[in-house]
């Protein structure tokens, strides 16, 4: 059974489908002041977009910032010229659509291997998505097929995977576990369990062993301050 990602990404290309079918019917009411008001939705997104990659990158390893500060804006900057290149504002919501794909499609890999083993098979299924969409285009009566299309979405997936990629805080080095692991009163947590032990071993009476092994436990945070 698919996981949470997995229905995820198949109820998108539910959605898709769903916009091929009944996009035609649905023009007319995205003309005039319609269209303007989708204008100004597509803005919000765009700035909303930009504000959750800020902070991601902000939330990010110190080394992994200095990293991807050179990828990053370009990659933001690709993105926008895709957008910005569509004659149509219509046309836009092609990245935003494929945008999501990427999206998916990444999360879908996300528990692979950073690198190609996550990036590869994310930009695969992308690009058969976007090229069985302009299929079925070329095959709906209502609907006109374009190769430029293909690489309108292909571009739009391809970029988030990558923006994804570069921002995902799952790739963040995990911190080393300290040396010595101390107890609030600076003492290591072993201490108390070996005397537990060897009072146990020695009938309820305290040991010499138990005496020893509480002094050196002690030693060990004095020689650590004075060094």
């Amino acid at each position: 059974m698919p996981n949470r990602d997995g229905w995820a990404f198949l109820a998108w290309l539910v959605v898709l489908g769903l916009g091929l079918h009944f996009g035609p019917a649905l023009a007319p009411f995205v003309e005039g002041p319609a269209l303007a008001m989708l204008g100004w939705v597509l803005g919000l997104v765009w700035a909303w977009f930009l504000a959750i990659c800020a902070r991601l990158w902000f939330g990010l390893d110190p080394a992994r910032r200095r990293r991807s500060l050179p990828w990053l804006p370009p990659l933001l900057a690709g993105l926008f010229l895709v957008a910005w290149a569509q004659p149509l504002l219509m046309e836009r919501l092609h990245v935003v659509l494929f945008g999501v794909v990427g999206l998916l499609a990444y999360r879908l890999f996300r528990a692979r291997p950073a690198g190609w083993p996550r990036l590869r098979p994310a930009l695969l299924l992308s690009l058969a998505v976007g090229l069985a969409d302009e299929l079925a285009q070329a095959l709906h009566p209502l609907r006109v097929g374009d190769w430029r299309d293909v690489i309108t979405d292909a571009l739009s997936a391809g970029l988030l995977i990558l923006i994804c990629a570069l921002l995902d805080p799952q790739d963040d080095p995990v911190p080393a576990k300290p040396k010595y692991e101390t107890t609030p009163e600076n003492r290591p947590a072993g201490a108390t369990r070996d005397q537990a032990q060897a009072r146990a071993r020695s009938g309820g009476r305290p040991s010499v062993w138990a005496a020893n092994s509480a002094s050196q436990a002690w030693a060990l945070p004095a020689r650590r301050r004075g060094e």
